[in-house]
């Protein structure tokens, strides 16, 4: 199961993540395992950034097996629009 939503926070000393999914928030465990896309480590992710989490269930808790972070959207130079001003430069 994967949730997809923003993130709220990171607690360290519980080691949780936070992530907020419509009007639902969720609690999610994670540990040494847990891999992380897109970003160095869990504590960077800023609030209310597009995340998702992949979970896995481990004696009736959920933990955080993949946390990737959504990336900005990039387009290749020649889909780039190019605006010029009116003197054609």
């Amino acid at each position: 199961k994967t949730l997809m939503g923003t993130m709220v926070g990171v607690s360290d000393r519980a080691e949780t993540i936070q992530i907020q999914i419509g009007p639902a928030s969720w609690i999610v465990k994670y540990d040494d395992n847990t891999k992380v896309k897109g970003i160095s480590e869990l504590e960077k992710i800023p609030k209310e950034k597009e995340i998702a989490i992949t979970l896995t269930e481990r004696d009736g808790i959920l933990y955080a097996a993949y946390v990737a972070v959504k990336q900005p959207a990039t387009l290749p130079d020649e889909k780039r629009l190019r605006l010029m001003n009116s003197q054609g430069s």
